[in-house]
């Protein structure tokens, strides 16, 4: 098997094969059960490197976009203002196989505003947390909700595209 890419993550070599995820064990290659695309979507979402230190999480999908769909998987994002405190910003994200569909992981960051050494006010990107996908669900709904809610208070009761 020839991997299209491979990537190094903790202890594990993945790879990409017509589709599928690869572990590489030494000398062999071999597809990875659902748990270990698990483990593979966790590892790689939550990798500290130089490059995402201070990262939001758009900026994570972003950064491996072509591993997720090179893999099958479809990303979706959505944030919220203010949701913990004044000024904060919520990122939440949904990465789904296509077609397995309970190959799914959601995860969110909370970003609070915070002072820099100079006393300039700058944006203090918190941990990503996995959350459960009925947390995201639920944290997606409250935001169409509160859209809606929105447009009902400017008037506005339908929208044709």
């Amino acid at each position: 098997m020839q991997a299209e890419w491979r990537i190094e993550l903790d202890t594990n070599v993945y790879g990409c094969y017509e589709k599928q995820l690869t572990i590489d064990e030494g000398e062999t290659t071999r597809l990875a059960t659902d748990e270990e695309y698990h483990n593979f979507l966790q590892e790689l979402m939550t990798v500290e490197i130089d490059e995402l230190k201070d990262a939001y999480l758009i900026e994570r999908l972003d950064l491996f976009r072509q591993h997720f769909e090179a893999l099958n998987f479809e990303t979706e994002f959505f944030h919220a203002w203010n949701e913990v405190a004044a000024n904060s910003y919520t990122e939440y994200a949904k990465i789904e196989h296509k077609e397995n569909k309970d190959l799914v992981a959601t995860y969110k960051v909370i970003t609070l505003q915070g002072l820099s050494e100079t006393n300039e006010i700058i944006d203090v990107v918190g941990e990503i947390e996995s959350i459960p996908p009925k947390q995201y669900e639920i944290a997606k709904d409250s935001k169409i909700g509160s859209i809606k809610l929105q447009l009902l208070d400017m008037g506005i009761t339908e929208i044709k595209a």
